[in-house]
Order: C-alpha cells, then structure tokens, then sequence
C-alpha cells in the first residue's frame, strides 16, 4: 500500500476521477432543480364566428349567352349578411376561355354598383380585372342591393373572338372583423 501512496501519477489520476465523480453527481443532482420553468394562462381561449352570406338569386346571374359587341346584360341582387360583423368583397374566379386565344375576360367591362341603401359605384373595368372589389363592411342581419351589368364595347371586335366564350363565377367573400 505504501507503493501506491507513492506513485504520483497515480494519485493524480485518482484525484482527477474523483473531482470527475463530484461534478457529474453535483451537476445532474442540482440541474433539475435550477431549470425548472412552468408557465400556463387558461383563461385565453380562442374561437371563430360563423360567416354567412346570403345571395337573394340563386345560380347565374347574368346571361351572358349570345353577347356580341355593343350589347349588355344587366341583373340585381340583394347579399346579406347572417352572422357576425364582415368586411365583403366581389371578385370572379374561375374564368376559362373557348377556345383558348384571345380572351373575352379582357374585352368584357363589368360595372357593379351598390343601389341599395346608398348609390355609388363599386367597380368599372374588365372582367379579368375585377378581384376583391370592396363593397364595404357589413353589420350582423344588414342586406345591400347591387346592379352588375356586362358589356361587350362596341369598338372590340376583333374577328378572332368570333364564337369565343368565357366562363367564371361570381365570388362574393366575407372576412370577419371586430
């Protein structure tokens, strides 16, 4: 025993296992503890109204069947608003072109204009054009009468757009506000 007492580099490896063997049980003994973190708030909770528009015409609109230039189409409808307070917009969405070439979303002009309760213009411009026209903010259960009105100009006939036709949907969006 007394050899090994002697033997300096044995010592020193023992002294340094030993000062190992204290920070590993210091460390994972006390590190639990000085990173605990717990943090809650219950009382947050979050939901999403309902959103409803309802249209007082069903289906198509407008007929746009036979339309060549200088004509028009013209058609009203009533949007209320059923749920909760909504910001509107009118867009149209889908449009498909027969047969692909020119395109009569940028020969058609569409108007929208709010006629009831008040009178004022919301859009004027091509068809391809019209995408979230703003038709203001609705309160809950409030009705708003639009006339849309299609027009071919007469000055926009091309040739190439004989026996061409263009589809899309009307698409009338609610977002919710506070």
């Amino acid at each position: 025993m007394r050899r090994i007492l002697h033997e300096p580099r044995l010592l020193a490896l023992l002294f340094a296992c030993g000062v190992m063997a204290t920070v590993v049980i210091v460390v994972i003994g006390f590190s639990g503890a000085l990173y605990t973190a717990d943090s809650s708030n219950p009382s947050s909770a979050f939901g999403a109204g309902d959103l409803e528009l309802n249209l007082s015409k069903a289906g198509e609109l407008l007929d746009g069947a036979d339309l060549k230039p200088g004509s028009k189409r013209s058609g009203t409808v009533a949007v209320t608003n059923a749920e909760h307070k909504a910001r509107v917009t009118l867009g149209v969405s889908g449009i498909e072109n027969t047969p692909p070439g020119p395109s009569l979303a940028e020969v058609i002009q569409v108007t929208v204009s709010e006629t009831s309760p008040n009178a004022a213009e919301v859009y004027s411009g091509k068809l391809s054009g019209l995408d979230a026209a703003p038709l203001g903010t609705f309160a809950q259960r409030e009705q708003r009468s639009y006339a849309l009105e299609l027009r071919w100009p007469q000055a926009q006939d091309d040739p190439a757009l004989a026996g061409a036709k263009t589809s899309f949907v009307f698409e009338w969006l609610a977002e919710s506000v506070p």
